[in-house]
């Protein structure tokens, strides 16, 4: 981009943008300088425009900012052109989290991608309290698409000045373009563009794109046009990408596997434990919900305890297995067969002679369409009744009336 209607530009040999002639209200003009690996240590106020960004101007030139870096490239400390301090910022994730100028300690407070909402600091009475709101667009613009930040002294607080010029996801706002700068490119949040095309150290005929994605194929389009979507670290494209492809899928792959490799312990541990084939083939289709809740029965006392106790509805493995094996099919099936010259039901014990608790027996009668009557304790010895023992009185789906035992 050689001009965006505002201000003009001129690109050094590598690509990056060198000089900057303002707008015709402001009339300025501002070269930066690089060093040795490529990140921006200053800026000279010129009193024109240069033909090219190949060597500094002779004459009529000044040193206007100066930018002492930290291992990440951030711009811990500004001085101005004389070489006297303006403000430090700390950083903290790679953001900046806090400005000390003259004035006394600042805090960033950022919304989720980063970018300035808050500008805040401590009373003399040891309060917290807003220097600036700040109002950004979600491509970093503000609402009148001009070149400035949009912060605003709010209506109570302090009503302090901007502390550092990081805003949009805590890049650097150049106040003479109203660009940010991104370390690898220039981005304008007017256009929502980078002023560049996007490069890569090693040749690619796209760089940093995904030939399924069309957005990525725009060299110039800032966060594949979906600027609430992550955060460019660098200019080179979203970090979110990057740490997905890099961090998270290795680690999702990983585990997965494992989960995979545990999953069919599980089920060999169960199937070895069945007896008939039947059980066999129900285990081999189970679900990985169903082996997880059997293997802990197998392997833990506490939980086959509380199972064998209460049998809990959400944990259906009985004494004669869960639904689906045949011992559970089976004594199911038991509670609706006739056994009595009256046309009845009457069960004192279901398969292998195994007395069902009050929960299992319930279960069982429900899901064979029946319906729990009554649950008796017993009648006494002058009952009509035979059943001195707890039960459970009810229907089949077919209108049958039935009898089983339960335990105490």
């Amino acid at each position: 981009m050689r001009n965006d209607g505002r201000n003009s530009y001129l690109y050094d040999i590598e690509g990056r943008l060198c000089a900057v002639a303002e707008g015709a209200s402001a009339g300025g003009f501002m070269q930066y300088i690089y060093d040795a690996e490529g990140r921006r240590v200053a800026k000279l106020s010129l009193g024109s425009m240069p033909a090219n960004c190949n060597a500094l101007p002779a004459s009529n030139f000044a040193v206007s900012n100066q930018y002492l870096l930290g291992l990440g490239g951030q711009q811990v400390t500004e001085l101005d052109g004389s070489g006297n301090w303006k403000h430090t910022n700390a950083f903290l994730g790679g953001g900046p989290t806090a400005t000390y100028d003259a004035n006394g300690l600042h805090f960033y407070i950022a919304d989720p991608l980063g970018t300035k909402r808050v500008q805040a600091t401590i009373s003399a009475t040891g309060k917290g309290v807003p220097d600036l709101n700040c109002l950004s667009l979600p491509f970093g613009n503000n609402l009148g698409n001009s070149n400035q930040t949009g912060c605003v002294a709010p209506p109570v607080g302090a009503s302090g000045q901007d502390a550092t010029e990081h805003h949009f996801t805590g890049k650097e706002r150049d106040a003479e373009s109203g660009n940010d700068y991104f370390g690898a490119r220039y981005y304008s949040s007017a256009m929502g563009r980078f002023m560049s095309p996007d490069w890569s150290a090693k040749e690619e005929p796209v760089p940093y794109a995904k030939l399924d994605n069309p957005q990525t194929l725009n060299l110039y389009a800032y966060m594949t046009n979906n600027p609430l979507g992550g955060v460019d670290s660098d200019g080179h494209g979203p970090i979110l990408d990057w740490f997905v492809k890099h961090v998270v899928a290795p680690i999702v792959v990983a585990w997965a596997k494992h989960e995979v490799k545990v999953a069919n312990e599980h089920r060999q541990f169960v199937m070895n434990r069945q007896t008939n084939d039947a059980d066999r083939r129900f285990v081999q289709n189970a679900s990985n919900d169903q082996i997880n809740r059997a293997y802990r029965y197998y392997t833990d006392s506490d939980y086959r305890a509380s199972v064998d106790a209460a049998a809990q509805a959400a944990v259906t493995v009985t004494q004669w297995g869960w639904p689906g094996q045949q011992g559970y099919i089976d004594a199911k099936n038991q509670l609706n067969k006739i056994n009595t010259p009256e046309g009845t039901i009457d069960n004192q014990a279901l398969g292998n002679g195994k007395i069902p608790t009050q929960q299992e027996a319930i279960q069982m009668i429900e899901e064979s369409g029946g319906r729990v009557e009554r649950i008796e304790e017993g009648h006494g010895p002058d009952s009509v009744s035979h059943h001195d023992y707890p039960h459970i009185n009810y229907t089949t789906e077919s209108g049958v009336k039935g009898t089983i035992q339960i335990q105490p």
